[in-house]
């Protein structure tokens, strides 16, 4: 992680150990987490997969409640919203489902290598949008209301 100041915000808002070495840490075990999904797969990855998601998202339910960043994305202040704890648990389902169907990852699955590149390179797309919606929507959500309240005066 490498601007780990608005976790260990986040984490100390919500009452968490949030020494930058842990947080950096953490952001190591996403990574590390990711890697193993999308390599090789399998039920044990699937399975923190679902947990870690499901434990992301009782911690965005939380600071949704408390009116708190997330502290998801570095230096990017971020609102937590009800779509921030809903696409976190359905992280936590599809982890949680692939593991007991034992889903392998992308160098497990017969495919040439050219379509192992694409197949990445979607995931990252996905991952990159997922990331710009949860970072976008609030803001582009709140310039409303204060628009709506605006016309409305």
């Amino acid at each position: 992680m490498t601007a780990p100041a608005a976790t260990g915000a986040a984490l100390q808002t919500a009452k968490l150990p949030s020494d930058e070495r842990l947080v950096r840490l953490l952001g190591l075990f996403e990574v590390s987490l990711a890697a193993a999904v999308v390599g090789p797969g399998g039920r044990v990855p699937a399975l923190l997969l679902g947990l870690t998601y499901a434990a992301f998202a009782v911690f965005a339910a939380q600071q949704a409640r408390r009116g708190a960043d997330c502290g998801c994305f570095g230096a990017v202040a971020t609102p937590t919203t009800g779509l921030h704890v809903a696409l976190n648990a359905v992280g936590a389902g599809a982890g949680l489902l692939a593991a007991l169907v034992g889903a392998p990852g992308v160098t497990a699955v017969a495919m040439s290598p050219a379509d192992r590149v694409v197949l990445v390179a979607l995931l990252a797309t996905a991952v990159g949008l997922l990331r710009l919606t949860l970072t976008t929507l609030p803001d582009l959500a709140a310039a409303r209301r204060l628009h709506t309240t605006e016309v409305g005066q």
